[in-house]
């Protein structure tokens, strides 16, 4: 499987490089590694993975003669360091891999060799785009030890859909996304001033969820969280990942007072950077759906994206009045221009980030999240 390598260059890859050993699949299974899948033969895994955050996907062929079920997608998500290897082992009679084990050794290594296929390193670039936020601790947070599956649970998930495929499944996993409610999103004691005004602009609820889940990485733990989550949906199709993903999206997307100022919620002013990320993250992610995904995975989430990134857009836009982000100004509006032509995907016209007059959601809100009088 290396034959397009010299003998030198194997070598080197082989000394430096990750290994992730997956056995037991039967033939004919589908595997994935960050979003590059192939039908399986004789297989036992990936070798030279680069080290950092991977994950490994897979959905066993059904046993011949087995009644036809739809295909259930698992995963394993871990951060890898260098020369880390890392085994599991498909078990058919749980259906399930066991727990990870890192004592591989190279006469393992060498003894698998033939079945493990090389890292493929031309979505390498994309699956950086799609992950670079994601750290160790957002991994073991969500996932604990890394494993997961389509019909993994979240806590705080209230979508029925998730809670009939619960019931049904039996004991499931639970992510451990971070729990908020997007419709209570002021300060406790606020007034009914107060509530009105941060129920349109999430900054306040902003606040509260990077301090609590953000750590030493600040506001861009969240965007990590995010990209976590997509790599969930992406890869697994995860409607409990889903339901996180969109309460992180519109927090981001709807918090104009911090995104403006981010020094007046707590944050520095290296939180503009991570806005100029998300951006950035997002492009990238509708790159990677497929053109067909809102009219099967992932129906109505078209609706919801183009919403929040109207959010998104008039946010930015007035943010640019501030003085801390002109001098980010020409970055910002190249980013957003990425998102543009990758919103054309799907039809979408974004438009251009306006110049810093147009009102922010702090003045103007409609939908879901509707300014309202809030009695007290």
């Amino acid at each position: 499987m290396t034959s397009s390598l010299t003998p030198d260059q194997a070598r080197a890859l082989w000394d430096a490089g990750c290994f992730a050993v997956l056995t037991g699949l039967p033939e004919g299974s589908e595997y994935g590694i960050d979003g590059v899948f192939n039908a399986v033969k004789a297989f036992s895994g990936t070798k030279f993975l680069p080290p950092g955050l991977h994950i490994l996907t897979w959905s066993p062929a059904a046993a011949s003669g087995s009644a036809s079920t739809l295909p259930l997608r698992s995963g394993y998500v871990h951060y890898f360091k260098p020369r880390e290897r890392v085994a599991l082992a498909w078990d058919a009679a749980s259906e399930d891999v066991g727990a990870p084990r890192t004592d591989v050794s190279d006469a393992e290594l060498q003894g698998l060799d033939k079945g493990l296929a090389p890292y493929p390193f031309g979505q390498l670039d994309v699956w950086k785009r799609l992950s670079g936020a994601v750290t160790t601790k957002i991994v073991t947070t969500v996932l604990g030890d890394g494993r997961v599956d389509g019909l993994a649970g979240a806590d705080g998930e209230t979508d029925a859909e998730v809670a009939h495929l619960a019931k049904a499944a039996g004991p499931l996993r639970t992510l451990k996304f971070p729990v908020f409610d997007l419709k209570r999103s002021w300060r406790d004691g606020a007034t009914g001033d107060d509530r009105t005004k941060w129920v349109s602009d999430k900054s306040v609820l902003w606040e509260k969820v990077v301090a609590e889940v953000g750590g030493e990485y600040g506001p861009a733990a969240l965007l990590g969280t995010l990209q976590l989550a997509f790599i969930l949906v992406l890869n697994i199709w995860s409607y409990a990942a889903l339901g996180a993903y969109r309460r992180l999206l519109t927090l981001l997307c709807r918090s104009a007072s911090a995104t403006a100022s981010p020094e007046s919620h707590g944050a520095d002013k290296a939180a503009r950077e991570v806005s100029i990320q998300l951006v950035a993250t997002l492009a990238a992610q509708l790159d990677a759906l497929p053109l067909t995904a809102f009219q099967t995975e992932l129906p109505d989430l078209d609706v919801v994206y183009q919403d929040e990134l109207e959010h998104l857009r008039r946010n930015l836009g007035h943010a640019l009045g501030s003085p801390g982000w002109w001098s980010l100004a020409p970055k910002l509006r190249s980013a957003w221009a990425g998102l543009e032509a990758s919103a054309k995907r799907f039809g979408w016209t974004l438009g251009p980030l306006p110049a810093g007059d147009e009102d922010s959601d702090e003045e103007d809100e409609e939908g879901e999240y509707a300014p309202v009088v809030v009695e007290t």
